[in-house]
């Protein structure tokens, strides 16, 4: 194969010329990517993109639980206040079964017991019940 080439002479004439046509001076470089350079290059970008994922929604599961633990803390330092409270100004206590009983000097009876839900329940003799769902975490 040959091409033309458009040489310049020394009286500033310009004439075509046969020169042979070379690709590259390697033999080894070629102009595009082969199908297993391809599938390689995709199978490598699923991967990162397989992993960005995951990692995503590894860290929006870990932002809900940590906003349900800060719940759960807040209403756990609400029900130990509230105990904590009553323990102190009751005059006596006992415990029947699975609830415990608190007497105050004013002749106010709370009842505290776990429901069948798990639930804090906080009954005051003569109206008032406090519920406090307290979760469990493992």
């Amino acid at each position: 194969m040959h091409r033309l080439r458009h040489v310049r002479t020394k009286w500033s004439r310009w004439i075509s010329v046969k020169v042979p046509f070379k690709r590259s001076s390697s033999r080894h470089v070629h102009g595009g990517f082969s199908l297993l350079e391809a599938m390689v290059s995709i199978s490598i970008a699923s991967l990162v993109l397989l992993t960005c994922s995951m990692t995503a929604i590894a860290v929006l599961r870990g932002a809900g639980r940590v906003s349900q633990v800060a719940e759960d803390w807040a209403v756990l330092d609400s029900v130990r206040r509230v105990t904590l409270a009553d323990v102190h100004a009751s005059s006596s206590a006992s415990a029947f079964g699975a609830s415990l009983v608190l007497r105050e000097l004013s002749g106010a009876l709370y009842t505290y017991y776990l429901n069948a839900n798990h639930q804090l329940v906080r009954v005051k003799a003569g109206g008032g019940t406090a519920v406090s769902r307290v979760r469990y975490h493992v």
